[in-house]
This record gives C-alpha cells, sequence and structure tokens, in this order.
C-alpha cells in the first residue's frame, strides 16, 4: 500500500485523489434531511456509483443510511484509467477526461476523479428533486475524502462502514441491513464491489471473522487515534 504522507497543500478532510492509494469517501445531506429514504434512492446512488466511477475506482466498501453516506475505495492506477478512457468515443469526454487521456495521465489524477464525483452526486440531485418535487443542493459542501495510509485503518474502516447503521440505532445487526455492502462481500455475489476485497484481510472467511471480533468489542467506541493523524480522524464517527 502506497504510504503517502499529507502534503501541505492539502486540508484535513479533503485529501487529494492519488494513484493507487485508498480513501474513505463520505459525505452528509444538507440539514441532515433524509435524502436516501427507499430501495429506490439506494439503487440510485450504487448504480451512479458504478456508471461514472468504475472506470476510475475499486469499490471496496460502502453503507448508505438515510442521511449520509461512506465509501471504502481505491484509486486506479493512470495507466488502467487511460485505458478505460481510451474505449470511449472522444465526442463523449469531457474536458478534463480528454486532457487527462491525451496528457498520458500527466494532467492532475485528482482533478479527473473530483468530476466524475460531481457527476454522480449532480445526476442524483437532479433525480432525487424531480422524484419528490424539490430544489436545491442536496449535500453538505464537497464530497470529504480521507487518504488511509496503513492496512490496519484500511480493514477497520471497512468494519466501520458496514457496521455504521448499527451504530446509529437504524439496525440490530448490520449483517442483514439492505444498504450496505456486507451481505454482498460475503454472498461472493460480487455485484459492484471489488474482488480485492478478499485479499486485504486474506480471505472471506478472515473477513468474516475480522468483522465479528470488531464488533464483539464493540471497536467503534473503544478504537482510539492520535489526533494529529489526519488520515485517520475521517474513520470518527460523523458528528
Amino acid at each position: 500500500m502506497n504510504t503517502l504522507t499529507v502534503s501541505a497543500d492539502e486540508r484535513p478532510y479533503y485529501h487529494r485523489f492519488s494513484e493507487l492509494d485508498y480513501f474513505h469517501v463520505y459525505n452528509r445531506s444538507n440539514n441532515k434531511e433524509e435524502i436516501f429514504s427507499d430501495t429506490s434512492c439506494f439503487n440510485s446512488l450504487i448504480s451512479g456509483f458504478h456508471h461514472y466511477l468504475r472506470d476510475y475506482l475499486r469499490l471496496l466498501a460502502f453503507c448508505v443510511i438515510p442521511n449520509h453516506f461512506h465509501f471504502a475505495i481505491q484509486v486506479r492506477s493512470h495507466d488502467e484509467i487511460i485505458k478505460n478512457l481510451s474505449l470511449k468515443s472522444k465526442k463523449k469526454l469531457t474536458k478534463t477526461q480528454l486532457t487527462f487521456l491525451e496528457s498520458k495521465g500527466n494532467v492532475s489524477l485528482h482533478d479527473v476523479v473530483s468530476q466524475q464525483f460531481s457527476n454522480l452526486f449532480n445526476s442524483y440531485a437532479q433525480q432525487y428533486n424531480h422524484a419528490f418535487e424539490r430544489k436545491g443542493n442536496l449535500f453538505n459542501t464537497n464530497v470529504k475524502r480521507i487518504r488511509i495510509n496503513d492496512q490496519f485503518q484500511l480493514r477497520w474502516l471497512i468494519y466501520y462502514i458496514h457496521s455504521n447503521p448499527w451504530h446509529h440505532g437504524i439496525c440490530d445487526d448490520f449483517s442483514h441491513y439492505p444498504w450496505n455492502s456486507f451481505g454482498e462481500i460475503i454472498s461472493g455475489r460480487l455485484d459492484v464491489i471489488d474482488r480485492s476485497i478478499y485479499s486485504i484481510y486474506e480471505g472471506k472467511e478472515s473477513l468474516i471473522e475480522y468483522h465479528k471480533t470488531a464488533h464483539l468489542h464493540k471497536a467503534l467506541k473503544q478504537l482510539t487515534f492520535s489526533s494529529e493523524n489526519e488520515d485517520v480522524q475521517g474513520i470518527k464517527l460523523l458528528q
């Protein structure tokens, strides 16, 4: 895993997307409004992620609760992104995508990934506002993204994401929560989750055992980290 530290031009909670690095990506709705209120809303967000971001990212875990979402992702390599873009018609590429492609990845990867996230959330907002006869922004400022710098943080982050609805009192058993990726991962039927999720835990059974152990010890409440480590602050609970 890349162990890049936070650069001087990066703000806490807004780290720049970088090649092959892992990130915790999350955000909340404006005024804590419930904008993921049913299965159709959930499906719209996840299918939108797959449509706009699969060429740029590997999705490792997700959870959607009524007023916010969490993703654990890995940015693909420059070469892989360029290959994916080269398969598309240039007429359908945005200016940022086309510049990235023609520069062979020398233009900011962060910009092209950020644009795709913006496209996802704009698309979701348009669909939601039309369906519910609503106007205005849905999300609170820009999407937050925290670089994850070691395997321990990554494993714990994935557990944290899966157990988030339990922490917020939405369900008693996060393993049966319909809007997170845990069920998909343990079933082995990976629709949007990248298969590399298993190697992070050295196998599916180890992944399941890790989640059980972390939950048994109530890791969300008991694990503490140095407040000086900005990379970990993003894993802490959304207040």
